[in-house]
């Protein structure tokens, strides 16, 4: 599983804050309607507002779920035009993990940063 691994956990703690909903209680479902959750996994960042700045889904090994972890962080301060920070993310992208699937975004992003 690719949560608890160490390297994950580092790499979320670093730029967000981890929340999860069990999509099973009924408690969540005015929130999990709010986002249009279907299934999953479902990994959203979001800001404070519930603002979407990324998402992606499916099951990904440790290195994708990152690589595309680190996109959508530094697409966030792209969004909020920190663009020193963007760029510095994306550029530790395509360090790290170039050979991922998530490396063509980040070296387009890291254009517009």
């Amino acid at each position: 599983m690719t949560y608890p691994q160490p390297p994950v956990v580092a790499t979320i703690l670093e730029y967000g804050i981890p929340l999860q909903f069990d999509n099973s209680n009924a408690a969540n479902n005015q929130f999990l309607h709010s986002i249009h959750h279907i299934w999953t996994p479902d990994i959203r960042i979001l800001n404070h507002d519930g603002y979407e700045f990324y998402r992606f889904d499916g099951f990904l090994p440790p290195p994708e779920f990152m690589a595309r972890a680190l996109c959508g962080y530094a697409m966030s301060y792209l969004r909020l035009k920190r663009f020193d920070r963007a760029e510095a993310i994306y550029v530790d992208v395509l360090k790290r993990f170039s050979t991922t699937y998530a490396a063509p975004e980040a070296q387009y992003y890291l254009g517009v940063a």
